[in-house]
């Protein structure tokens, strides 16, 4: 005659054991979506710093691609110039205000390196152009920070031989032939951007390198 065995339950040991591996699984998940998050937070803050950079060159290769020689200056009452100058961390110039950005028109421009709350920061002064033979008092200027968290910025500046580059262009007759504008932040190296300005009402397009390819 055969004896049936009777079912038993988990024992205390088992119990133990099943709630360990849980407890291992349920950590590791965790952990997978926790580092997953901070990826896709990563990912979405690179996406918009590299948007940034997009918006911020496409807006300098507008204003600094459509300078006015129209405009012209008088320094120590020597002979008239264009309204155009610049050292490797400064540019004021008079340009065309793109016109999705402004009201546009002839502005005068002030490109340069200021201190805010969190450091060096990229900023742009700008107001209306209205004649005359001098640059603006800059303290009435409109002013937006282009790039925060600065880390080095340049321009460099090229005559008729563009092989040559200059880190001024202070006193010349002419506009130069081509600009170069390295901007590095904390966060991020913007992708070198060389422009080619065209007087405005002059034929031809401006001419736009960016990272090394001509636009």
């Amino acid at each position: 005659m055969s004896v049936r065995r009777r079912d038993r339950g988990f024992t205390l040991i088992e119990v133990l054991i099943a709630l360990t591996l849980l407890a291992l699984v349920m950590l590791g998940l965790v952990s997978a979506l926790s580092t997953f998050g901070r990826t896709a937070s990563s990912m979405e803050t690179r996406f918009e710093r590299s948007d940034e950079a997009r918006l911020v060159s496409e807006f300098l290769r507008g204003a600094i691609g459509r300078v006015s020689t129209r405009a012209q200056m008088r320094v120590d009452d020597g002979p008239m110039r264009p309204m155009f100058e610049g050292t490797a961390s400064e540019l004021r110039w008079v340009g065309v205000m793109p016109a999705r950005h402004g009201a546009g028109g002839l502005h005068h421009f002030r490109l340069f390196v200021m201190q805010d709350a969190a450091g060096p920061a990229l900023a742009l002064q700008y107001l209306p152009y209205v004649g005359g033979e001098r640059m603006p008092d800059w303290n009435s200027a409109s002013s937006r920070v282009l790039a925060e968290d600065l880390r080095a910025f340049d321009i460099a500046y090229a005559g008729e031989d563009e092989a040559q580059w200059f880190a001024q262009w202070l006193g010349e007759d002419e506009v130069p032939r081509a600009l170069r504008l390295a901007i590095d932040t904390r966060q991020s190296l913007w992708p070198e951007l060389v422009v080619r300005p065209r007087p405005t009402g002059g034929r031809g397009r401006t001419q736009v390198v960016v990272g090394g390819s001509a636009r």
